[in-house]
């Protein structure tokens, strides 16, 4: 029966799991877990061939972290961040 019980328990988690909340920000404050609402994903664009033209991070639909761009060949013409959907600090440039 307890088993049963885990498997169940099992089951129902991974049925209401949500990919694009995977990743929300909690808080741990007084001694409890708090959502911030605040959510991070990790995104990809590609060439026509199939190839990586771009690697980015969104925070709540906003550009937020590092940010790397591939030529169509693959490889790495820039790399930096992003700050509120800004360029910010020093970003390196290959030819």
């Amino acid at each position: 029966m307890e088993k049963k019980i885990m498997n169940l328990t099992i089951l129902i988690l991974l049925l209401s799991f949500n990919p694009l909340k995977a990743q929300e920000e909690l808080v741990f404050t007084n001694g409890q877990w708090y959502n911030t609402g605040e959510q991070q994903s990790t995104h990809q664009t590609f060439y026509e061939n199939g190839n990586v033209k771009a690697k980015y991070k969104l925070q709540n639909g906003v550009l937020n972290g590092e940010a790397i761009f591939y030529d169509e060949k693959g490889n790495k013409t820039e790399l930096g961040f992003f700050k509120d959907g800004e360029k910010h600090g020093d970003w390196i440039k290959w030819n």
